[in-house]
């Protein structure tokens, strides 16, 4: 059931590319658009949200009720605790950038990243935290 356009709810829009590959789990339901890009031996979890012309890598880990914005980029091996969100520019009219966080790095629950932030490779975020600023690599952040 279509219930935005380009978004189904449930499933993926790609069905025939995206929802037969073995290589990517996603437990439903999730709202995956279909211009968003999934590496390989990811896994999403359920009540996920994941937006237009976003980019995961490969082997991540995204638990449930994650919100992945509009133009995310997401690296290689990557782990998103529940309840994650992360923002783009919905009303500052291309003022900002989305979200992108490199390789290997972790984010604790219930976690909000902010538009115009870059999380380098190798960051781990503990839980509850809003990232407002850009990290660089290697970077732990407890409070």
């Amino acid at each position: 059931m279509v219930t935005r356009k380009g978004i189904r709810r449930g499933s993926l829009s790609r069905e025939s590319s995206m929802r037969n590959r073995v290589d990517v789990k996603i437990y439903e339901p999730a709202y995956i658009h279909e211009t968003a890009e999934i590496g390989r031996n990811t896994k999403i979890g359920a009540c996920c949200d994941i937006g237009e012309d976003v980019v995961i890598g490969k082997a991540c880990n995204i638990q449930a009720q994650v919100t992945i914005s509009n133009g995310v980029k997401i690296g290689n091996g990557v782990f998103i605790a529940p309840d994650v969100h992360f923002l783009n520019d919905l009303y500052m009219n291309g003022l900002n950038q989305p979200p992108t966080v490199g390789d290997y790095t972790r984010i604790g629950g219930s976690t909000i990243i902010f538009p115009d932030v870059h999380i380098g490779r190798n960051c781990f975020i503990g839980a509850g935290l809003k990232i407002r600023k850009s990290l660089p690599d290697g970077s732990i952040v407890l409070k």
